[in-house]
């Protein structure tokens, strides 16, 4: 069986606080901020996963590189 295809995927990318229990188990000083990274995904015209993933401020880069393939010839 393999991985369906998604038919889109939703990032969103903001700067946050966390709270007590998320930067105590991010290991993370008191004030400091973090990369919250909002992600959905589609799969047949509905939501097939959501997810809010924290990325300490200073220990992280987001970085996203687009190939967009053609899918006729030019």
């Amino acid at each position: 069986m393999g991985a369906a295809p998604l038919q889109r995927v939703e990032y969103r990318i903001e700067a946050s606080m966390p709270s007590d229990e998320i930067r105590a188990a991010l290991a993370m000083k008191e004030h400091e901020p973090c990369l919250l990274l909002h992600r959905r995904t589609w799969l047949r015209d509905a939501v097939a996963s959501v997810a809010n993933l924290w990325h300490p401020g200073d220990r992280y880069l987001v970085y996203r590189a687009l190939l967009r393939l053609l899918s006729r010839s030019i």
